[in-house]
């Protein structure tokens, strides 16, 4: 599978499954990814509706958020970062997005 297949498969797992997104209500989430194709926003877009719509505190990878900018108002209030050593202690998930899919650390 392509990267850009992974990540389609890996959301529609996430936003299929009811069960695993009310998880992350009000949480402190951080958004991690170094490669991200033009042709996932709608995919990246409805993740950062859904996790705002969770009420959810958001860190995003600075690098990745300059891939998202065309994206415009859908990206949602957000703390960017550099490195791991900037959220370390301040957030309760991390997720990647990336050459293995869509996958969350505690």
């Amino acid at each position: 599978k392509t990267t850009s297949n992974r990540i389609a498969t890996n959301f529609t797992f996430l936003f299929g499954n009811r069960k695993i997104l009310p998880i992350f209500v009000s949480m402190k989430i951080a958004l991690y990814a170094r490669q991200v194709d033009t042709e996932n926003f709608p995919l990246i877009r409805e993740l950062l509706k859904e996790l705002q719509r969770h009420q959810c505190e958001l860190y995003i990878y600075q690098p990745f958020l300059h891939r998202i900018k065309p994206l415009g108002s859908d990206i949602p209030p957000n703390t960017p970062f550099n490195s791991g050593s900037e959220i370390r202690g301040h957030i309760d998930f991390l997720l990647s997005l990336g050459e293995m899919g869509l996958f969350w650390i505690p």
